[in-house]
């Protein structure tokens, strides 16, 4: 009798069974599925190991009862094998009525072909290297085989559904599998299918199933990894949960980092100890807790917001510490790849939240996706050139014609349909897109000057739009000086509109920045006067030759005599430094004949023309209204 292998191979079982159950309850459907693989493992070379020494010691005495066991030894291979395919298939059962159906079908085909197994006759030859045989033995090879067909079908059919990792461990175990059983039934003295099994064991364990996987090192909490898990889980499974962050922050400064990792772990702890959550550390003090029952997790962020009031004794020494909570309803992550917006959520709230429970509403993440699809569209307008210039002409009140016009950004979706500028210019902002944006505007606004010959057409310059991000690059005049050369276009044609955020946000830079265009060649004007931080200080600072009134400004003017001296007053003292005012957002008469008496220089709005794509704009479609405007 040799049972060396299976010894081997349940001592292999035995050492992983004891490390994954070190790990704490399993909350993954993959991790029950391994560790009823691993019980199943256990169980089969238990048999194995039993058989063998049934057989070569008891032979002749308790043949009925041998029988029965060799033949339970299959039934157990048959289950380890559909084990195997439970477990192959528990991330993606749910993504397929067909796939569960089939998988159903495969466990009725085993339990039928187990029952057979008990049934039929087996036969055993006991010499040196005892074996068993027969059309029970046959039956077992058959439906095992069948099933480690499927599994390759799985692996492969839905193989881009399937983890990486899961199914490289998966591939491995089934052609060890192969590889044992075709040994095996070559040669049946060499029972290595037993062993195969741990093996295939030990392969998922080390690189799927590895508690350093799912587990935060410092707590043994759930990790990252587990949570996104975990959620997707649930919603294939259409399970809604509640979702409470919590935000942990220790007060205490110039503590070491074991004194920190004392008490980040005895909030833990804390955490834990809740009956009906699940509970994971996603960052350093960042913990996400889980749950089915939305009463629990209320009851939990009261008695959180309590605990914070008191310090955490910890050997002798107390600690104070506040939190930050967030609740999030499951039902509005209807997609797992919206866990993202978790973490923006929280660092959006995050003031809100200091001794607060926020909870995220459908409100905030139909913004934020909104948000999202932005940011894709302006990526792809980007790639697919689908960024326009429209141009809005400026009239000059002194030479009653157009002689200049403001450059503005339009993007086009895929539908030809122009994404409004108040939508992604904020958000272009926000991820400074609008520095690329902002280059093609720019170069395919000098491209069109000197296409168009537009100084020959009475134009004097065009304005372009300088943005809060662009202004704190200290390389931007660079970028603007390469472009000019590259098209050509004489910098007098060129006035870059700046706004007083950005001289705010970075003088210095701005500062140097303009001085080096001024010197080329280029004007200034100062933008959205009238609105924010604007006062005449910035104007006083500013080497810029035109100030542009805001169209709040401008309505502002005819809703009360004090508002009207405060502008009269402001277009005294721009004129008296010597600088021009254009005035913006003007669209109706009154407006219009009001503003010119107050003696400003150009006008800007609706009255005279909306922004123009180029074309019409350069083919002066709109000529015809300067003549009637009658001023």
């Amino acid at each position: 009798m040799n049972i060396k292998v299976q010894v081997c191979g349940l001592v292999l079982v035995t050492i992983i069974e004891l490390l994954y159950r070190g790990q704490g309850k399993n909350v993954l459907g993959s991790q029950r599925q391994f560790a009823r693989m691993l019980h199943t493992s256990f169980l089969l070379l238990i048999l194995d190991i039993f058989t063998l020494v049934l057989i070569n010691r008891f032979e002749g005495r308790y043949n009925i009862v041998i029988y029965e066991i060799c033949k339970l030894y299959l039934v157990s291979l048959v289950t380890m094998c559909y084990s195997s395919c439970a477990y192959i298939v528990e991330e993606i059962s749910n993504s397929s009525t067909s796939l569960k159906r089939f998988i159903t079908a495969t466990n009725i085909l085993r339990i039928i072909c187990s029952i057979f197994i008990m049934i039929v006759p087996i036969h055993i030859h006991n010499g040196e290297n005892s074996y068993t045989y027969g059309p029970s033995i046959n039956m077992a090879y058959v439906i095992c085989g069948y099933i480690i067909t499927v599994n390759f079908y799985i692996l492969f059919r839905y193989k881009r559904k399937i983890d990486k990792r899961r199914w490289g461990a998966s591939l491995i175990w089934m052609m060890a599998w192969i590889v044992s059983a075709v040994i095996q039934f070559i040669n049946n003295e060499l029972l290595v299918v037993g062993f195969a099994a741990a093996l295939g064991s030990s392969v998922l364990y080390m690189k799927m199933e590895n508690p350093e996987s799912y587990h935060d090192r410092d707590t043994g909490l759930l990790n990252d990894y587990s949570f996104k898990l975990y959620v997707k889980e649930l919603e294939k499974k259409q399970i809604n949960c509640r979702i409470l962050v919590v935000v942990f922050n220790i007060l205490d400064l110039g503590l070491s980092s074991e004194q920190e990792q004392d008490i980040t772990r005895n909030f833990a702890n804390y955490l834990q100890n809740s009956e009906g959550i699940v509970t994971f550390r996603c960052q350093n003090r960042e913990f996400i807790i889980v749950s089915q029952d939305e009463q629990k997790l209320v009851n939990l962020s009261n008695l959180i917001l309590w605990k914070i009031k008191e310090p955490w004794e910890i050997q002798g020494k107390s600690y104070y510490t506040d939190c930050y909570l967030f609740e999030i309803d499951s039902t509005h992550l209807d997609n797992h790849n919206d866990l993202d917006i978790i973490s923006v959520f929280v660092t959006e709230k995050m003031e809100e939240a200091k001794g607060n429970l926020v909870y995220m509403d459908s409100d905030w993440i139909s913004r934020h996706r909104r948000k999202i699809e932005i940011e894709k569209l302006i990526s792809e307008a980007i790639d697919d050139n689908r960024i326009l210039v429209y141009y809005q002409p400026i009239y000059s009140v002194e030479k009653k014609r157009y002689t200049s016009a403001e450059a503005l950004v339009r993007i086009i979706d895929k539908e030809d349909k122009i994404i409004p500028p108040g939508e992604f210019i904020p958000i272009a902002e926000d991820n400074e897109s609008i520095i690329t944006l902002g280059e093609i505007v720019f170069r395919k606004t000098c491209q069109m000057i000197v296409r168009e010959r537009l100084f020959e057409k009475g134009y004097e310059y065009i304005e372009i739009n300088l943005s809060v991000v662009q202004s704190t690059k200290a390389d931007f005049a660079d970028k603007i000086i390469s472009i000019i050369k590259q098209t050509g276009v004489d910098p007098k044609m060129i006035n870059l509109e700046i706004t007083e955020t950005a001289a705010i946000r970075s003088k210095e830079v701005l500062l140097k920045n303009m001085r080096k265009l001024i010197d080329y060649g280029i004007t200034f004007s100062l933008d959205d006067f009238g609105t924010g931080y604007s006062n005449l200080n910035y104007i006083m600072e500013l080497p810029v030759d035109i100030v542009k009134f805001d169209k709040n400004m401008t309505d502002s003017y005819f809703e009360s005599d004090r508002n009207k001296m405060v502008m009269s007053t402001a277009i005294n003292m721009i004129k008296a430094m010597g600088m021009k005012i254009v005035v913006e957002g003007v669209e109706r008469k009154e407006q219009l004949e009001a503003v010119c008496e107050e003696g400003v220089h150009y006008i800007q709005g609706f009255y005279f023309s909306r922004p123009l794509p180029e074309k019409d704009f350069v083919a002066g479609a709109i000529n015809s209204n300067v003549a009637s405007t009658g001023v």
